[in-house]
């Protein structure tokens, strides 16, 4: 009987030591793709793949005419308009060109996107994000109100019906009202998405993809465990890009948890 109690220890931890220690560093998956859609694996950019899983670090772009859509495991979704490019950071997403639209799931683990001069940060709400060839940001609210911070440190509420833009080292402009039934009809990145996901297909000469522009290397964690006390922290450069072709059937085990930005901002 001592004998048998000894195996069954050694075959738990073998168990244990054999699985994959990445598992838990995934982020999101990638649900939707549309024409020529490419994720970034370490130095290389490679065709995107439906339910491939996303690290900390990997970035997806689109090309024109082009659209892609990740989930995170709570169910928030963040849809690539054309020639956009962004990078997944845990709960926030940096977007260097293009525009985004954001569904975060009300009681889920909230979303920011940060671009080069603006940081919005939400829970439960629709909101599009749209970085000019100047980049100056301009967010517009759908449902829900979202917080808009400036570089300079200004924030601002933006409530649902509402726009804002944001010029590199400058504050947010005063909201400006928007109709939200005119904007999502003229605003496809808005509407229900069918069942129609294709996969990305060769790079096309004619469709140029957007520059991969670096990244910004000193920012801050924060760490929400109650709506008021926020914990910040160091961020660590050295967080390893795991690769990005795992096929994500278990969304449950994804790592919700947020590790990067500058301001985050729950809102019940």
């Amino acid at each position: 009987m001592k004998g048998l109690k000894v195996i069954l220890v050694s075959a738990f931890t073998l168990i244990a030591v054999s699985f994959p220690a990445w598992s838990a560093d995934r982020q999101a998956g990638v649900t939707r793709i549309q024409n020529m859609v490419q994720a970034k694996v370490g130095s290389k950019w490679v065709n995107a793949k439906l339910h491939m899983s996303l690290y900390t670090g990997n970035k997806i772009r689109t090309g024109a005419n082009s659209k892609a859509q990740i989930m995170y495991t709570d169910g928030t979704i963040a849809r690539l308009g054309s020639q956009t490019i962004l990078t997944v950071q845990g709960r926030q997403i940096n977007l260097n060109k293009g525009k985004v639209f954001v569904r975060a799931k009300k009681g889920g683990g909230g979303l920011k996107v940060r671009t080069p001069s603006a940081v919005a940060a939400v829970t439960g709400t629709e909101f599009m994000v749209e970085v000019a060839a100047d980049n100056s940001t301009v967010v517009t609210v759908l449902e829900g109100s979202v917080n808009v911070m400036g570089e300079i440190g200004t924030s601002i509420m933006l409530d649902a019906g509402n726009s804002s833009m944001v010029g590199v080292n400058q504050e947010p402009t005063n909201p400006v009202s928007v109709d939200i039934d005119q904007y999502k009809q003229k605003e496809e990145l808005t509407a229900p998405v069918d069942g129609n996901q294709t996969e990305s297909t060769a790079v096309n000469p004619s469709d140029k993809m957007p520059d991969d522009p670096p990244e910004k290397t000193e920012t801050t964690v924060t760490v929400t465990t109650d709506t008021n006390k926020l914990i910040n922290a160091p961020l660590n450069a050295d967080n390893p890009v795991k690769p990005a072709q795992q096929d994500i059937r278990e969304p449950d085990k994804l790592n919700t948890s947020p590790t990067t930005g500058e301001l985050e901002i729950i809102i019940k």
